[in-house]
């Protein structure tokens, strides 16, 4: 593009005499350097790390030279600069890239600069879904919550990578209206390297409690049978009660419904039945404890009356006493129902030796209402004769004084006999006589006594007075 031109003259005259010759030297020179067409900050550029495929872009981009005298420019010399990170984050900061060109001539362009800068604006974002670490757990699930309370959530980032650095909120148990039922509320976040936070993971772990109580008392420890009469047994067993645990604690509330008597076939044997249910402190109620409690009645009656207290011994003419003595019966108790008396009355049974003695046997049994019988309550009621009969000619009536001379009247006063009595035995015709000598007075031997003596004696021996 530089040079010269040279011009020359020359100049003749009329008479044809020419002139030394004129040179005029045009001299072309080129000093003036390319300039750039493209505006100075116009590759400038702002890109998110991750824009790898705009990176390549600024990269490729390239200023346009123009030069005064140099159609042809494009010896465009580029100088690429490495990354120059920024001191607070690794993933931002500047490429500069440099651009000259020369002419022809040798003229240098100015430095065309280009700075492409790297910035990172956008947070870590989190690729576990959102409630993908929700769980709703029982209460007594202790493995469980901990495998819950252990879960992560993963990040990730467009620049950095790595993004462990996540920071976790451990939420205290909030609980619901039920002190074993609640939320526990973990929040996490995550911090790139260039300071970009992200948004709040959020895991609710649900504690519920579904789970009703169970009985550790065993199904059938509570029955019990019991006699009728067994009042004690029966209060104890009326004051029993079941025994539930609950799988998450708390204060178990137990409700006993009383069942009533239900009636047996007989008096006061039936069954209670008796049912208890428990709930846990978020309500969940138990299945029904059922005591059977049986009341059955297999013990006779007892005699109150002490045997042998009716046993009586009376004279056979004693009826008035045996009249009492048969009217007498003993007294069973039965402790649960009323008793039926059953009365064997014994027919007399007179002794071998004496007809009017001799015992009456009677028997009885008590029954109650079930049925139960007591053992056989025996009454003897002894029928003796130890009374001797009596007379019942007077003393002295038979006595007579006849003359020596009358015989007549001695066979007369001879032939008189005195009458007996006896309470039980009618017959008193068995009077023994024992006829006495005559014995003479002193003074007179046709004069003197007679003394008989008569004795009777009764069925039974009992002998009478001379």
């Amino acid at each position: 593009n530089a040079g010269t031109y040279t011009n020359t003259w020359t100049v003749t005259d009329d008479c044809g005499n020419t002139s030394d010759v004129f040179t005029q030297i045009i001299t072309i020179e080129d000093t003036t350097a390319p300039t750039w067409t493209t505006a100075a900050t116009a590759l400038n550029v702002t890109l998110e790390c991750s824009d790898t495929q705009g990176l390549a872009n600024a990269q490729a981009a390239l200023p346009i030279a123009a030069d005064l005298c140099d159609t042809d420019v494009s010896n465009i010399i580029k100088v690429s600069g490495s990354f120059t990170a920024s001191s607070g984050c690794g993933n931002a900061g500047t490429y500069t890239n440099t651009w000259t060109v020369t002419d022809d001539c040798g003229n240098t362009s100015d430095v065309f600069t280009q700075i492409i800068t790297i910035e990172d604006t956008t947070a870590p974002t989190w690729t576990t879904a959102a409630t993908a670490l929700n769980v709703t757990l029982e209460c007594s699930d202790t493995q469980g919550l901990a495998n819950a309370q252990a879960a992560l959530p993963i990040a990730a980032d467009l620049c950095d990578t790595d993004v462990s650095n996540i920071i976790k909120v451990s939420g205290s148990f909030v609980p619901s209206q039920c002190i074993n039922s609640g939320t526990y509320t973990n929040t996490w976040t995550v911090t790139d390297n260039c300071g970009n936070v992200s948004d709040i993971f959020t895991q609710v772990i649900t504690i519920q409690d579904t789970t009703a109580p169970t009985w550790t008392t065993a199904t059938d420890a509570l029955n019990v049978t019991l006699q009728c009469s067994d009042d004690q047994g029966f209060n104890a067993a009326q004051n029993q009660a079941p025994v539930a645990t609950d799988n998450c604690g708390g204060t178990l509330t137990y409700t006993k419904t009383s069942g009533t008597l239900q009636k047996g076939n007989c008096g006061s044997t039936g069954t209670y039945t008796n049912t208890w249910v428990a709930k846990d402190v978020c309500n969940n109620t138990s299945s029904i404890f059922t005591q059977i409690i049986t009341i059955e009645d297999n013990a006779a009656p007892s005699w109150i009356t002490v045997a042998g207290t009716l046993n009586v011994t009376l004279q056979c003419s004693d009826n008035i006493g045996l009249t009492a003595a048969q009217e007498q019966a003993p007294i069973a108790n039965a402790k649960c129902t009323i008793v039926t008396y059953t009365k064997t009355s014994g027919q007399f049974v007179a002794s071998q030796e004496c007809s009017n003695a001799g015992t009456y046997t009677n028997t009885w049994i008590a029954k109650d209402d079930c049925g139960n019988a007591t053992d056989i309550f025996t009454q003897v009621i002894t029928i003796e004769d130890t009374t001797a009969p009596t007379w019942t000619t007077e003393i002295a009536s038979l006595n007579k004084t006849v003359q020596c001379s009358d015989a007549a009247g001695l066979e007369a006063a001879q032939a008189l006999f005195p009458a007996a009595t006896d309470l039980c035995d009618t017959d008193m015709a068995n009077i023994e006589k024992t006829c006495g000598q005559f014995v003479a007075s002193e003074g007179c031997s046709n004069a003197g006594t007679y003394t008989n003596t008569w004795i009777v004696k009764d069925a039974c021996g009992n002998t009478s007075e001379t």
